[in-house]
């Protein structure tokens, strides 16, 4: 399993409009549960860092090959993955985006 961790920066202003959007999709989970597995994703995390000056998104994931799974997104022509890639395209400064190390995935643990 391969794991990548991206820090990227929001566009000013777009903030809400993604946070919006994540909402609006929450009870959409089974098609966007179906799109992982569709591209080879295990497991996905946004969380966002509001700050003085700019928002920043931290995007974790986890896939079989990440570049596979960056390809079979980018491609797929799911009604999610679509409608995603337009919000990306908005609310994303990914020109400014950065990879940053990841140095520890634990996981799964059974109890």
């Amino acid at each position: 399993m391969q794991s990548q961790c991206v820090r990227v920066p929001l566009k000013p202003g777009a903030t809400q409009q993604f946070v919006d959007w994540l909402g609006s999709v929450r009870h959409r989970e089974a098609e966007m549960l179906h799109a992982m597995q569709q591209e080879g994703v295990h497991f996905e995390l946004m969380a966002l860092q509001r700050g003085e000056t700019e928002d920043t998104l931290l995007f974790f994931m986890q896939a079989r090959d990440l570049a596979a799974a960056q390809n079979a997104f980018a491609s797929s022509q799911l009604p999610i993955d679509v409608e995603t890639r337009n919000v990306i395209e908005s609310c994303w400064d990914t020109a400014r985006a950065s990879v940053l190390e990841v140095l520890l995935t634990l996981g799964p643990v059974d109890a």
